[in-house]
């Protein structure tokens, strides 16, 4: 299943996420809405893609740890 936001759906969801598939865009952008903050220890980079451009992201696949 893809959740696809807002933010207030992201935080609800991310308790029974499994993998995360994240663009990043290191760029500031004014704005009040953004991905909540997650423990990355817990959902570690598996793969990462790097597009580049005029506005260049990185494509982050994260994978939950099993405990």
């Amino acid at each position: 299943m893809f959740i696809i936001g807002g933010e207030l759906l992201f935080a609800e969801a991310l308790p029974l996420a499994d993998t995360l598939l994240l663009t990043v865009i290191d760029r500031d952008f004014d704005g009040d809405t953004w991905f909540p903050a997650f423990d990355a220890a817990l959902f570690p980079i598996t793969h990462q893609s790097v597009v580049d451009g005029p506005l260049p992201y990185r494509i982050q696949h994260h994978k939950k740890r099993k405990s």
